[in-house]
């Protein structure tokens, strides 16, 4: 089992290695078509002439982890969260969605019915976990450069980021990627976990800004599970490198925005605990004045209320059952909404990249071995987890805590079933 770990991990650092030079050598995604034109101002002058959606100043992102459990509710919480990404509990249609804890099952429930609104959906190619991501994009944005998966390295639990590449008319090209971040698998590994979690912020921050700035981007989004807790967690902007943000940071930390896990709002978890696990973040170049800029205008919740007449019943530790109301995800979803600049943005300088590559660890930075969770929980838990995703979570209450840590009532700690 280790051997085979350690080979899967050496495969994902070559591709890695391959994505690097890929960004290297090209520079603005697919040639242009025919006409010689490049794909983004093709987008904005063909919108001039109704061949493209007209150009928005305004884009929404949705950022959603759908909660792999409980196969039995799949059908009416993808209906409810299929209609969440068409138009959102706050009135808006977002262009962009990432989507997070996807399973065979519900993708084949919400596919069809993000392709008739409009969507391209892509998923994440590596799939050995059991659950994976997915991102669906659709007008006014054009896609210019095909989703692409880049694995993390070091990840146990084939963690890693979908990104594309795409067009906003008026605008330019924005890079955008989902992701989800380590998870938490028990506190004799939480240091483990936490360093490896902090590294792939970082290699994502790193590989997204690189991409940005080779293709000629005016900006870049990341957004997802990141499964960070600020508490043990070191500040996420920081670790992301220069020209990164945090949008509900930078929209005034708006507290009905703040807790995306939320066991006191959300009532089917039948606990307290909340956190901000989930966030998006959005990159650009420091040089420029405000008007040429995209601004994060707002960021909400979205998916916080109970389908109707919908129930759950649910085991606690105790044994007990619970008749719990039935929402669409343990998560909330965060949509994310941004001004386009006020002027055209220059486009960003293409040149050959001369930075380092974005690997995980820099030259004589020191980070802990995974070797011995490979060796022991870690490895064999993403062994089991490919037949049952669940696994990753057992001995954790939803909020991916120990059972009966602080914040969650040690009689309401739910069991986690298949």
């Amino acid at each position: 089992m280790l051997e085979q770990l350690q080979e899967a991990r050496r495969h994902a650092a070559e591709r890695f290695a391959r994505h690097q030079a890929e960004t290297d050598r090209t520079k603005d995604g697919p040639a242009p078509g025919a006409s010689g034109r490049d794909p983004v101002t093709a987008g904005v002058q063909d919108a001039q002439t109704g061949a493209i959606a007209a150009s928005s100043s305004v884009l929404h992102v949705l950022s959603y982890n759908i909660w792999f459990e409980f196969q039995h509710t799949y059908e009416d919480r993808m209906k409810v969260v299929a209609a969440i990404a068409d138009k959102s509990d706050a009135g808006v249609r977002p262009a962009v969605v990432g989507l997070q804890e996807v399973t065979g099952p519900q993708m084949s429930l919400l596919k069809g019915r993000l392709e008739a609104v409009g969507y391209t959906v892509a998923e994440q190619a590596d799939k050995a976990a059991g659950y994976w991501c997915a991102i669906a994009t659709r007008a006014p944005l054009h896609v210019i450069k095909p989703a692409k998966w880049l694995p993390f390295p070091s990840s146990q639990m084939c963690r890693g980021l979908l990104i594309t590449h795409v067009g906003w008319p008026g605008c330019g090209r924005v890079v955008v990627a989902t992701s989800h971040l380590e998870s938490f698998i028990g506190l004799q590994f939480k240091a483990v976990v936490n360093a490896e979690r902090e590294s792939q912020l970082a290699m994502a921050g790193r590989v997204l800004a690189e991409e940005a700035r080779a293709s000629g981007a005016v900006a870049a989004i990341l957004m997802g599970d990141m499964n960070w807790d600020d508490s043990s967690n070191k500040k996420a902007s920081p670790l992301l490198g220069g020209g990164w943000v945090d949008v509900w940071e930078e929209v005034g930390q708006p507290a009905d925005a703040q807790f995306t896990y939320d066991g006191r709002a959300n009532k089917m978890l039948a606990h307290s605990f909340r956190n901000r696990f989930d966030r998006c973040f959005l990159w650009q170049q420091s040089e420029g004045d405000c008007a040429s800029k995209v601004r994060p205008e707002a960021i909400a919740l979205e998916g916080k209320g109970q389908l109707p007449g919908k129930f759950i019943d649910k085991p606690t530790k105790s044994g007990v059952t619970r008749h719990l109301p039935l929402l669409p995800s343990d998560h909330f979803g965060l949509l994310a909404s941004f001004q386009a600049p006020s002027k055209p943005a220059q486009p960003l300088a293409t040149a050959r990249s001369t930075r380092a590559p974005a690997n995980l660890s820099r030259p004589g930075e020191k980070r802990p071995a995974l070797d011995h969770v490979i060796d022991g929980h870690s490895g064999d838990a993403c062994k089991r987890a490919r037949a049952d995703p669940a696994e990753l979570r057992r001995g954790e209450d939803e909020s991916g805590r120990p059972r009966g840590a602080q914040g969650s009532s040690k009689d309401d700690a739910i069991v986690l079933s298949p």
